[in-house]
């Protein structure tokens, strides 16, 4: 199989990706799940806001937001390009994207998946003004299987983990 040709492509769909500020916070995939785009803004808020809180809270925490959605620490915000953003340091993003194609190096199984974004804008008096044109994007994963929510950093030690690191 050549690696130069996507073994999927997608027209649209809403991405989920990690995003983080320091080492301290990085996981070992950045990229958390894609979801049909036809799926409503409110269905994908839910989500972010479950996979936020099931990546940062405890059993007994969970419960007491099942219990009262009011306890929930996080709530997901959108804003005006309809991005989907809950927590802090992780930070959960969701988006809706275009031409989306995965790929799998043959060798060594590893995916990378790219995109392209939409156009953004921001509230001016005389209607939406265009911030930023479409741009692409991707990331690549740095493990095989289903993806992980696993912390890179042993907050322990202060350093990454060493199964994270790359042998020379």
């Amino acid at each position: 199989m050549d690696t130069d040709k996507p073994i999927l492509k997608i027209k649209r769909a809403w991405i989920m990706t990690w995003e983080w500020m320091s080492d301290s916070a990085s996981l070992v995939d950045s990229f958390a799940g894609i979801i049909n785009y036809r799926k409503s803004e409110k269905y994908v808020v839910d989500l972010v806001e479950f996979l936020y809180n099931l990546k940062t809270a405890n059993l007994s925490e969970l419960a007491s937001y099942a219990k009262n959605h009011k306890s929930v620490p996080y709530k997901a915000a959108v804003d005006f390009n309809f991005h989907i953003a809950c927590g802090g340091h992780p930070l959960l993003l969701a988006r809706q994207v275009k031409n989306i194609e995965v790929f799998v190096d043959p060798g060594t199984n590893i995916e990378t998946i790219t995109w392209e974004t939409f156009p953004t804008y921001r509230p001016s008096e005389s209607g939406p003004e265009k911030v930023s044109e479409s741009k692409k994007e991707g990331l690549t994963r740095i493990v095989t299987g289903p993806l992980s929510f696993d912390d890179m950093w042993d907050r322990v030690k202060g350093k990454f983990k060493d199964m994270y690191l790359i042998q020379s």
